[in-house]
């Protein structure tokens, strides 16, 4: 199941009238049989599907400033069926995320992204459902992106 809603935030007053939030929540549950021999009558969820992913953000769109910040959730996984009965799952993860734009006149606009606000972690699997034993693990820092465009 999947909900999302957008909603401009209209009748506030000046400047606040450009503000919006947008959201969505994904609810997944699976069950199968996996075929191998020593998980025989025994169900699982699907690989690759966490039970529950969300994003929420908060925008602003006025004067020729647009604003995005936002977060998302993905819930913990099995990535990988091992023949030993311990697979490899991933963690949860989180980010923060901000899209900045200003338009000026004649097209020309500048853009500065910042991902990973909060320095998090990205990537990082264990063997077995439990959080102890690590596997992989990849932070890869908070990235600054500043670009300028125009339309001839």
């Amino acid at each position: 199941m999947e909900l999302g809603v957008i909603k401009q935030l209209a009748g506030l007053a000046a400047p606040f009238d450009g503000f919006g939030i947008e959201g969505n929540v994904t609810l997944q549950h699976s069950a199968a049989n996996s075929g191998q021999s020593y998980r025989h009558g025994v169900t699982m969820r699907f690989v690759n599907t966490p039970h529950l992913l969300y994003n929420a953000a908060l925008t602003y769109q006025k004067y020729g400033v647009e604003l995005k910040l936002s977060y998302a959730y993905r819930g913990k996984y099995i990535e990988d069926l091992r023949d030993n009965a311990v697979d490899k799952w991933v963690q949860p993860n989180r980010g923060i995320d901000l899209h900045t734009r200003y338009t000026l006149a004649r097209g020309v606009a500048l853009d500065l992204d910042i991902a990973n606000l909060g320095d998090d972690w990205r990537y990082y699997t264990t063997k077995g459902d439990h959080v102890s034993y690590q596997k992989d693990y990849m932070a890869p820092g908070r990235t600054v992106l500043l670009r300028a465009s125009a339309a001839l």
